[in-house]
């Protein structure tokens, strides 16, 4: 008998081969999910820790000055173990070794710009703070500089850090859409994936050293730059130029706020004789509750406004669009009249509102955004103030951390 043997072995055929990349498809439509998921829960639950680490060293910092936290609300970054720009840098540079314009950078630049301890594993591009460091999170202003012993009895509800930025899966969908949620840390050191707590009082104040407020105009507050200054407002909008005097108490990076130009005219306003900042801009952002249903008319008032500018916008869609919202009707630049006005019929559900100003030139005069609303016969109703309308009461406004 004779014995053959094959000379080859019989490949795959098209129809097999189309079978196992299929198969090989369904795998990967199967397993990949799963393993973004799983990375996903990853950086936010690194992303929680970081911002507890953050809240863990201002507590630390509070709890040996017999509860009080630093003023400054970037200090921590010295409790976390870095430097800040107004120490020696970190190969001997001098105070004030941090410029991000400098270019090509130095060597604390470098190094302070590759920490990773203040920035989400999850956020691409996160804000540089005034210490060249990448930081994803904002210590809130009922925090930084309070004294935490008087929080005490409250300290579960009282928001002391929050991420900048909505990036981690909340499990929540709008419209078939999920929702992406940021961290908040608790005054207790707990950690929420979102806030689902009240409005706080007062809007979020911002200000910059600058002399116009394009670069900050309908910017998300999640991407606005670092602020030189920045507090939670609570008085009404509108007064004198006193008000200016905090900027001159808080001087940013080294700047003055060109306040000796001012000094130097010798300027005294109101007999107060304090010297008046020029080129700055202030952003307010937070929420309006509208008291009644009607049509309200804007005034964006200052006595001055040659040499300044001021505008507002306001949500087109209630509180569905976010305390991050950028989805707003703008009203401005300034003038004497009414000549902005908004048809407000959904008053259940808070408005989010942005309020800016800035000023090119010394500035010491009287500032107001005020209110009316038409009371639908053809008169103002006497609610707000009637036909001379009203400052904008701060109990109508609030904000989200």
């Amino acid at each position: 008998m004779k014995w053959t043997q094959e000379s080859g072995r019989r490949g795959f055929t098209f129809v097999e081969l189309m079978v196992l990349i299929i198969v090989l498809a369904l795998l990967a439509m199967l397993v990949v999910p799963a393993l973004r998921r799983t990375q996903a829960t990853a950086m936010a639950a690194d992303c929680a820790a970081r911002a507890r680490a953050i809240a863990a060293a201002i507590s630390s910092y509070a709890s040996i000055w017999d509860g009080w936290t630093n003023p400054d609300k970037d200090d921590f970054v010295k409790e976390m173990g870095f430097k800040l720009s107004s120490d020696e840098g970190y190969f001997g540079e001098g105070p004030g070794w941090y410029d991000p314009d400098t270019n090509p950078p130095n060597a604390s630049e470098l190094y302070a710009s590759r920490v990773k301890d203040l920035r989400c594993p999850a956020d691409a591009k996160p804000n540089m703070n005034r210490h060249g460091i990448p930081q994803s999170y904002v210590v809130t202003s009922t925090f930084g500089g309070s004294n935490i012993k008087s929080l005490y009895d409250s300290a579960d509800r009282v928001v002391a850090l929050k991420e900048a930025g909505k990036r981690h899966p909340s499990g929540i969908t709008r419209g078939g859409v999920a929702v992406d949620e940021c961290h908040y840390v608790f005054a207790d050191l707990h950690v929420e994936l979102g806030y689902s707590g009240p409005v706080l009082p007062g809007l979020r104040a911002r200000a910059w050293h600058q002399g116009s407020y394009s670069s900050i105009k309908g910017v998300a507050e999640s991407k606005l730059k670092s602020p030189d200054y920045e507090t939670v407002w609570t008085g009404n909008l509108g007064g004198d130029g006193k008000w200016l005097y905090v900027l001159n108490q808080n001087p940013a990076g080294g700047q003055d706020w060109n306040i000796t130009h001012s000094d130097a005219q010798g300027w005294s306003w109101g007999g107060w004789g304090q010297r008046w900042p020029i080129n700055f801009c202030w952003r307010w952002d937070g929420v309006v509750n509208f008291p009644g249903k009607g049509r309200y008319e804007f005034n964006l008032y200052q006595d001055r406004y040659g040499h300044e500018s001021a505008e507002i916008g306001i949500g087109l869609m209630g509180r569905g669009e976010g305390a991050d919202s950028t989805y707003l009707e703008w009203f401005g630049p300034p003038n004497q009249g009414w000549a902005y006005n908004k048809m407000i019929t959904n008053v259940s559900d808070p408005y989010p509102v942005q309020l800016l100003f800035w000023s090119g030139s010394d500035w010491h005069g009287s500032w107001s955004f005020k209110w009316r609303v038409q009371d639908g016969y053809g008169n103002y109703d006497s609610l707000l103030g009637g036909n001379a309308g009203q400052v904008i009461n701060m109990n109508y406004c609030g904000h989200y951390p």
